[in-house]
């Protein structure tokens, strides 16, 4: 075994001398030098693809009724407003049939009120009656704005009242049209099928952009952040990485996986993605970067730090405090603080020369 000496420890530990130099080459120590490259740090973690829940929308019926009419495919790409299918219900002619009412109800009381309120003035009629025409005229604008309401809650928008009012239509048909663009995702419109107001139609979301679910293990997430790039590649294809960056981070951990979800948002630029689909996506945690890189076998850890051996002469090692970080490349440590380019440190036998450190440190303390 190599031995310490008395240089060694009255030097504070901070140097490792071996009996000889000869020493040193019969156990093999070997050196490499520290290096400068270009390094990104980044994760590597199982993900899979969804739709983007921002852009998609379920579209319902509405209304109690039966499907009359539909007028798209699955998967056809659609604009906002576009029809997609026609629903036949009592309903909605009875609130067609009550938004007309309501608003010969207001123009009768709107009359009647301008009478009244003529008479009034000239004190022919009575106040009384005046005021009776105004509560009345009050009640049918009421209900003119419920009979309104009813109606936007089927969907209908103001230049459809319009159309109602003008052609003093009441049909039972409702007319089911796409509140986004993107393509029919789902679609469950069968013709003459019995419908009620929660029944789903159709689904469209916009395949221009889709999420993606990133597992991410206990020991990683602390490193990740919202922003960071994120590229995608599915499993067991060669087709092109899609790219994005992070849009959201999970607040727990999953009981047997013990990994928390990662949200992204990916471009589907090709129009090659789909939803629901496996593969590895890789999270850009630091930039590309210049970094002074060591072998890890030079690295040690003494208690909270980590230590690299540089050889003095040989057969003498001073020992130097470092601070690292895991790189993807396999074997190498980027050393963030401690060594510059041009230096050397201890590889194989780094190990050795640590122990043998701790040995004269408990040695001193012994003594």
């Amino acid at each position: 075994m190599p031995q310490g000496d008395g240089e060694a420890q009255g030097e504070g530990n901070l140097i490792v001398q071996l009996a000889s130099a000869d020493l040193a080459r019969r156990i093999g120590i070997e050196t490499a030098a520290v290096t400068r490259q270009k390094h990104a740090q980044n994760l590597d973690a199982n993900a899979e693809t969804a739709y983007n829940g921002q852009r998609t929308a379920e579209v319902l019926a509405r209304v109690s009724g039966v499907v009359r009419e539909v007028r798209v495919e699955l998967n056809q790409v659609v604009r906002r407003g576009d029809l997609l299918a026609v629903v036949d219900s009592a309903a909605v002619g009875s609130a067609k049939a009550q938004y007309l009412t309501a608003l010969a109800t207001v123009k009768l009381a709107e009359v009647t009120y301008e009478r009244y309120h003529a008479l009034a003035e000239k004190q022919i009629a009575a106040g009384k009656n005046e005021l009776e025409a105004l509560t009345a005229l009050t009640h049918a604008r009421t209900g003119l704005l419920e009979a309104k309401q009813h109606l936007f809650n089927f969907g209908f928008a103001q230049a459809d009242l319009d159309a109602i009012q003008r052609d003093e239509s009441a049909s039972n048909l409702l007319d089911v049209v796409a509140p986004i663009a993107g393509s029919v995702t789902t679609w469950d419109a069968a013709l003459g099928e019995a419908v009620e107001p929660t029944t789903q139609l159709f689904a469209i979301s916009d395949t221009s952009q889709f999420w993606l679910w990133i597992d991410v293990y206990e020991s990683d997430i602390a490193s990740v952040e919202v922003g960071q790039p994120v590229t995608f590649r599915i499993s067991n294809t060669d087709v092109p990485v899609f790219a994005g960056r992070i849009t959201a981070i999970g607040t727990e951990a999953d009981r047997t996986t013990r990994t928390t979800r990662v949200r992204a948002q990916i471009a589907n630029n090709n129009g090659r993605l789909r939803a629901n689909v496996f593969g590895r996506a890789r999270i850009e945690i630091t930039p590309e970067h210049e970094a002074i890189t060591v072998p890890t076998a030079a690295v040690q850890h003494d208690g909270k730090q980590e230590i690299v051996f540089l050889p003095e002469r040989p057969g003498r090692y001073r020992r130097q405090t470092v601070v690292t970080k895991p790189m993807d490349e396999d074997g190498l440590s980027e050393v963030v603080d401690g060594l510059e380019t041009g230096q050397q440190v201890v590889t194989t036998g780094s190990f050795l020369l640590y122990s043998e450190m701790v040995k004269d440190r408990i040695a001193g303390d012994v003594d």
